[in-house]
């Protein structure tokens, strides 16, 4: 786990469950945003939902009570086929994609809480399936793949495209980021892209969420994910990464877990180390984490990790000792600083 856990908080699935169950779905499955999931010819993109504020839903039906599908992130852009015009805002029928098991998901969303934009805005799964080239554009992975879609402004006034894709043949979701050239998406150089932990050398598992969000308030979003990952049977976990374009290039610049389970091995006797993070990963151990942005009055966003640290001896299905956790971030453009709690609310 060391990889992982560099300075105590390095830590980051497409379950093997979840894929054997997609793979048995696969006879239906079909690309979402090019074909609906029970049409029987392609329905036209009409327009692009752009998500720029939290806790906007995808919905089963086109009303607030109805139950919600998938939380969708800042930046999440979605393919509209259809408006629902009637009493009070539109709603937009949409397709999102579960990026976990590699599903469609048609929902709605209410016009208060997306932008919308024109049909040319982003580009379809065809197009972007045949600038990613091989294997991507062959018959057996297109027919199942599923594109999900976020606006990154990495600087100025450029706004590039990052593209996840999740198949029925492919190991693991695989990103790739696009810029615009004369009104039109095409890859992005080499510099400005980036690599999630590679599946077979790394254990990674992909990329399960992304989102685009400035952390500073200096107009430049950081690319956030969350990533998962295996080291063995018993061994993985997922972790929240964040990225930006620095000097042309995508640099890693911090990343927490917000899972960790290591049961593969357990010592004689219980061992708790100091500073209390540097257990995140350590045998016999299972760790729960989450990462809330707290926005600041003068712009930009404070981060907090809080989760709790369970150890196991063998022999006991309960944990022997959990120990509570929590601290809080800040990043000004050129490193990250610890904020003592009581400046969390300032």
């Amino acid at each position: 786990m060391d990889a992982f856990m560099s300075n105590g908080w390095n830590a980051g699935s497409l379950s093997w469950k979840g894929f054997i169950i997609a793979l048995l779905a696969g006879t239906w499955m079909i690309s979402a945003t090019e074909v609906g999931l029970r049409a029987k010819k392609p329905p036209e993109i009409i327009g692009w939902a752009y998500v720029k504020t939290p806790g906007v839903q995808l919905r089963r039906k086109h009303k607030e009570s109805a139950r919600p599908l998938l939380k969708l992130r800042r930046g999440a852009v979605l393919p509209v086929f259809r408006i629902h015009a009637k009493k009070g805002p539109r709603w937009f029928a949409a397709v999102g994609v579960n990026l976990g098991d590699a599903t469609p998901l048609r929902g709605w969303i209410s016009e208060d809480q997306v932008e919308l934009l024109g049909r040319d805005a982003a580009p379809g799964d065809r197009a972007v399936l045949a600038q990613m080239g091989r294997p991507f554009s062959e018959d057996r992975i297109s027919a199942s793949a599923q594109v999900a879609r976020l606006f990154w402004k990495s600087g100025g006034s450029r706004k590039d495209l990052v593209v996840t894709v999740a198949s029925l043949w492919l190991p693991a979701p695989v990103s790739m980021v696009f810029e615009q050239v004369e009104g039109e998406y095409v890859p992005a150089p080499e510099a400005r892209q980036f690599s999630p932990p590679d599946f077979s050398a790394e254990g990674g598992t992909g990329i399960e969420s992304m989102e685009a969000l400035d952390l500073i308030g200096d107009g430049r979003e950081c690319l956030i994910t969350v990533e998962g990952f295996q080291l063995g049977p018993k061994t993985e976990g997922r972790r929240l990464v964040i990225r930006r374009l620095s000097g042309g290039k995508v640099e890693k610049i911090w990343d927490a877990p917000t899972m960790v389970s290591n049961l593969g091995s357990y010592p004689g006797k219980l061992e708790i180390l100091r500073p209390p993070e540097l257990n995140i990963g350590q045998p016999a151990t299972v760790t729960h984490g989450k990462v809330d942005f707290i926005s600041r009055p003068q712009g930009g966003f404070l981060f907090r990790w809080e989760g709790e640290i369970e150890f196991y001896l063998l022999g006991r299905d309960a944990p022997v000792e959990i120990i509570s956790l929590k601290k809080t971030f800040r990043w000004n453009g050129r490193e990250f600083s610890a904020v003592p709690e009581q400046q969390t609310s300032e």
